[in-house]
């Protein structure tokens, strides 16, 4: 074949796949880059609206009331869209575009969830649907959608009981309903409370309240070799405040405002109903002046009883009342005791936090642990339609009974819709179907227990119900040819879904190029909020010390450091605090105008941090349960003082924190 024939062969035939092979390569290319773009921006968006959350929280006193939620949830979302728009700014894609492109956003918090996304506006009149009908008035709009539960409802085929156990991140449930005795009398229930194993604890439950600030004393795994003995601790941080006074000078009163130190002052502390008050050594039986001359007192809220807790930044002093309140809470009865903070003035919520739970799991297992996943009955909101959420249930995925109620093995499939029609989350196999029973390794505070995994499979069937159904939704508010639907979560991303405070946010639908849409989603932990103290947020110190570095309890380097200051002799003391003691904090003392002011910083824990255990996590070998229970195969063992010190912190946060239906059970 000629020359001539093979160029020509090339330019008819050769060249022009080599152009569309090239062409295509670009496109995917683009397409790729373009995906990772939108992929950065989406995640860059997430963690700005949980930090716009972290901050209108963390710095709100009244973050637990729902207005408050809803407020910095709508704030945090609207933090989202500004973020994404500036990501989005080159495309020409503004605020209100983009929301036609994020079907859901899920915000999880400590015992329910909120899920923004699109609905109908219904005008508000006595016949709202017909008048909006008739003018035309119903439109789309965006927003929050009610809050929901973590709940699930148990119901027994022969009327045995029928509960409503609500659960939340941790081992918290509330539990309502009707139950039969074992009198054979039906019962009614509705307590909330910590569930745990009792069966490993030892707390002086005598009595509705022990007074005495001796007796408060817990002891786990009590006459085992990983027993823990929990008593009361003495707790301090280091704060920059301000006081108010005023002064008197010809009949004319002046309210004043002046730092304390300029310098962060150790004070100690104790923790009640989710305040801390600190006591004030230097002016312990300081005499009130109220005499009228220039300078009248130290601090004008001051009336003898040295104990304050910070309004803001400003030193505020307790009343007799608040003072009485604080000594029978920590079980003193002597004044001048509560004055010393090597005698009495020390934290005892983590006593309570397992006094009350002993008393609250006592007082559900007779109705909880008739449940029995093997016989029974989980059923929907309306009562009526069976929503099975954990596998080895005698009933089909039609809601009947199998023949002769024979348990079969096979996982039930809920009948969701995702991208791929495939289920998000294959539910738990549980060795023993009676999940709430207290006995043997099911201990509800660890992770590895069956009530632990259940409580996650409640969460996630909640949770992807209405994901599906809002995602689903949305394509009857948009139109087109795009189908929105739930993508699947692996199992990994479902785990921090359920164990941490979370946002998700979903985008689908922009076109990248190549007859492709962009469909993905973004999840960001928020570790950093006031009413929820997961397994991670405590971290151990030398205590005493604020020169040494504070670490993860799950540290080898640490936890061989403290073994080996013991085999030593050394005196050896750790304590425990949460990760929001490290955060800087800042103090603005305002002018006696009341504009502008002076702004101060402080480290309420001065100790820097360990590197290798916080942040690059490379030196955490031991898991949580390991921690709490004591149980270590195939490693070097726990320190028992940065484990005594671990268990005594987060049980003392849990134990002081508030609760939204604490008030079912007040005397617990």
């Amino acid at each position: 074949m000629k020359l001539q024939n093979f160029a020509v062969i090339f330019i008819v035939i050769i060249l022009p796949i080599s152009l569309v092979l090239s062409v295509y390569t670009g496109n995917l290319i683009t397409v790729a880059n373009k995906q990772a773009d939108y992929d950065s921006t989406l995640l860059n968006s997430t963690y700005d609206s949980v930090r716009a959350y972290q901050m209108n929280t963390l710095s709100n006193n009244y973050e637990s009331a729902t207005n408050s939620k809803v407020r910095d949830i709508n704030a945090s979302i609207n933090s989202f869209f500004n973020s994404l728009a500036t990501g989005f700014s080159s495309s020409g894609l503004g605020k209100q575009e983009l929301k036609d492109y994020v079907p859901a956003i899920l915000y999880t918090l400590y015992d329910g969830y909120y899920v923004y996304g699109a609905f109908d506006n219904i005008a508000s009149t006595s016949s709202g649907i017909e008048y909006s009908k008739k003018y035309n008035i119903s439109k789309k709009e965006y927003g929050l959608k009610p809050y929901i539960y973590y709940s699930c409802e148990y119901a027994d085929k022969n009327g045995k009981y029928d509960l409503i156990v609500n659960y939340t991140l941790d081992n918290y449930i509330t539990v309502t309903g009707t139950y039969r005795g074992s009198d054979g009398v039906m019962k009614n229930i509705a307590q909330s409370g910590y569930y745990i194993n009792y069966n490993n604890v030892q707390v002086n439950t005598s009595g509705t309240n022990p007074a005495n600030f001796s007796n408060k004393v817990v002891k786990l795994y009590p006459g085992k070799s990983n027993e823990v003995v929990i008593r009361p601790e003495k707790l301090g941080e280091y704060i920059i405040a301000y006081d108010t006074y005023i002064t008197k000078a010809y009949n004319r009163i002046n309210y004043n405002y002046r730092v304390v130190s300029e310098n962060p002052k150790y004070y100690n502390y104790i923790l009640y109903n989710n305040v801390k008050y600190y006591l004030d050594v230097e002016h312990i039986g300081a005499a009130v002046s109220n005499d009228g001359t220039n300078n009248l007192s130290f601090n004008m809220t001051y009336d003898g009883y040295p104990i304050f807790f910070l309004d803001g930044d400003k030193r505020t002093y307790i009343s007799k009342n608040l003072f009485d309140e604080l000594k029978a809470f920590l079980g003193v009865t002597n004044d001048n005791d509560m004055y010393s903070s090597d005698r009495c003035f020390k934290d005892v919520n983590a006593y309570y936090y397992y006094y009350r739970a002993v008393t609250f799991s006592k007082s559900v297992r007779p109705a909880l642990e008739l449940i029995d996943l093997g016989t029974a009955n989980v059923v929907d909101e309306d009562g009526k339609t069976v929503k099975v959420i954990a596998s080895n249930i005698p009933y089909d995925k039609n809601g009947k009974l199998n023949a002769n109620n024979v348990i079969k093995t096979e996982t039930y499939h809920t009948k969701y819709t995702t991208t791929n029609n495939v289920e998000t989350h294959i539910k738990s196999t549980y060795n023993n179907s009676k999940v709430f029973q207290l006995n043997g390794d099911n201990d509800p505070e660890l992770e590895s227990s069956s009530f632990n995994r259940h409580r996650i499979d409640v969460i996630i069937s909640s949770i992807e119900s209405s994901l599906v159904s809002t995602i689903a939704n949305f394509n009857s508010y948009i139109g087109g040819t795009y189908d929105y639907a739930m993508p699947v979560l692996n199992e990994e991303e479902w785990e921090r879904i359920c164990n941490n405070v979370t946002v998700v946010s979903f985008m689908q639908g922009l076109t990248i190029g190549n007859y492709k849409y962009y469909s993905s989603y973004a999840i960001v932990a928020n570790t950093k909020v006031k009413d929820f103290i997961s397994r991670d947020t405590i971290y151990v110190q030398d205590n005493g010390s604020s020169s040494t570095d504070y670490h993860n309890p799950r540290c080898s380097k640490y936890n061989t450091e403290i073994n080996n200051k013991a085999k030593s002799g050394s005196s050896v003391s750790v304590i425990g605090y949460r990760n929001l003691d490290y955060d800087r904090k800042n103090c603005i003392i305002p002018t006696i105008e009341g504009t502008g002011g002076k702004e101060y910083f402080y480290y309420p824990q001065q100790n820097p941090l360990g590197y290798e255990c916080v942040v690059s996590l490379n030196d955490n070998i031991y898991t949580t349960d390991e921690i709490l229970n004591g149980i270590v195969s195939g490693k070097n063992p726990i320190n028992s003082e940065i484990r005594r010190a671990y268990i005594t912190a987060l049980a003392r946060e849990k134990g002081n924190g508030y609760k939204m239906y604490g008030f079912l059970n007040q005397e617990l």
